[in-house]
């Protein structure tokens, strides 16, 4: 059956409030959330302060926010590949009582992808770490410490993937990508505790290999129509 695109808008509507909602409780409910270091630390984000928070708090805290930001991202990205689609006309679509399972059937993948990523590049990232990283006691070598580096360097581009993804903003990808490794260089020095020059090779080599991953998968990342 065929729907106006009127119908559609209105159930995902209603659908986005409660994931963002329910991705917001878990977002703010993070010791570490940037919002609330705002509101201690006006009108600057206290840097240290945050990476002291996340680096004690449990890893689990991260995984969950890791899992909001998906799923937030994937429904984003769902939202946006359906308006795009809007402007060809009404859509066809299953029925109304039916959509929630037709956007589940968008998230559950995103979900699934982004936490395989996740251990991907912390995989990639740690190998690089263990090289500049000594054993001195206040070096802190924990493959923990680099996946919550990975997880929080990662909310941008999760967040705006719909821009390259969806509507081929020309080098949309490769700023994402340049915002990723900007903020996985704080990271790294962060929780890591490493200089900068150290952090800086982790970052450039981690970098390359992104880079090379993604024209081996064909993946156009610049976000231009190809």
């Amino acid at each position: 059956m065929t729907y106006q695109p009127g119908t559609w808008i209105v159930a995902v509507i209603g659908i986005a409030l409660f994931l963002l909602i329910a991705g917001a409780m878990i977002i703010l409910r993070n010791p570490a959330n940037p919002v609330r270091f705002m509101k201690i630390h006006p009108p600057f984000f206290d840097r240290t302060t945050f990476f002291t928070k996340v680096r004690e708090q449990p890893l689990k805290n991260d995984i969950l926010f890791f899992l909001a930001i998906t799923v937030l991202g994937g429904f984003i990205l769902t939202i946006a590949a359906a308006a795009s689609s809007i402007n060809s006309g009404p859509l066809a679509i299953p029925e109304p009582r039916v959509i929630p399972l037709f956007i589940v059937g968008f998230i559950v993948p995103s979900i699934i992808n982004g936490f395989f990523l996740l251990l991907v590049i912390s995989l990639i990232e740690h190998f690089f770490v263990l090289f500049v990283i000594d054993t001195h006691p206040d070096k802190d070598r924990r493959f923990e410490k680099t996946m919550k580096t990975v997880i929080y360097a990662s909310v941008l581009p999760i967040i705006f993937l719909w821009v390259p993804a969806v509507f081929h903003v020309a080098y949309s990808g490769l700023i994402l990508l340049g915002s990723f490794l900007v903020l996985t260089f704080l990271g790294i020095i962060g929780f890591h505790a490493v200089t900068k020059d150290r952090a800086g090779f982790v970052t450039i080599f981690t970098g390359g290999v992104i880079v090379l991953l993604l024209m081996a998968g064909r993946v156009n990342f610049l976000g231009t129509l190809s």
